[in-house]
């Protein structure tokens, strides 16, 4: 049986920029970048942070959206239905507020703090418009994610050039894919990148 090569890319894309990685991104180019300046934190509790977004924003999350799948209370992993949402978005939430809670513990930087709340709330701000509007999950968190990585380098004058050309390019991609397989609209896809540029930057502001 012949593969098409073009789903595999998509579904590729998908994995590799679902919204919960995407989450773990935002740690990753946070802690490598030295944006937790003026705080010195050595290389093992650099890993040690690194692997509790990877584990409580991406790992247990996807298990339990895979516990939901096996038992019925999701149909798909992409495409859910509003009552769907209402699972998979209290999980989810949950282990945002756990992060943060350890995170403020610890009394983490605001500017990795910060990244468990903006994913909470871009979750629910996708939920609430959603019974409105069509908006895609994955363009709304890679367009938080821009969006976070700009008020970043103007708020804290971080150097990010790279990670927000990198994190453009990804969304053009994406979206590219996404209209190609005929999953959004370019109108869905728009409206997806402003809703998702709209909440990460608008947060970040009125708490910083």
């Amino acid at each position: 049986m012949k593969i098409d090569t073009h789903i595999l890319f998509s579904r590729l894309l998908q994995l590799l920029f679902h919204p919960f990685a995407v989450v773990c991104y935002a740690a990753i180019v946070a802690i490598e970048c030295n944006m937790m300046t003026p705080f010195y934190v050595p290389s093992p509790i650099k890993n040690l942070l690194i692997q509790l977004f990877v584990w409580i924003l991406c790992i247990f999350p996807m298990l339990s959206i895979l516990i939901l799948k096996r038992r019925n209370v999701i149909s798909s992993y992409t495409l859910l239905s509003v009552s769907e949402l209402n699972p998979v978005i209290g999980i989810n939430s949950f282990f945002f507020l756990v992060t943060a809670g350890v995170l403020h513990t610890i009394e983490a930087p605001f500017v990795l703090y910060i990244i468990p709340l903006l994913a909470l709330l871009t979750f629910l701000f996708y939920y609430m418009v959603n019974l409105k509007l069509r908006l895609n999950i994955y363009i709304v968190s890679l367009s938080a994610l821009l969006g976070y990585f700009i008020h970043s380098s103007i708020e804290y004058n971080y150097n990010l050039l790279t990670a927000i050309i990198a994190t453009i390019l990804i969304i053009g991609i994406v979206n590219y894919s996404f209209i190609e397989d005929e999953v959004i609209s370019l109108k869905e896809s728009l409206t997806s990148m402003a809703a998702g540029l709209f909440i990460s930057l608008s947060s970040l502001f009125l708490m910083s």
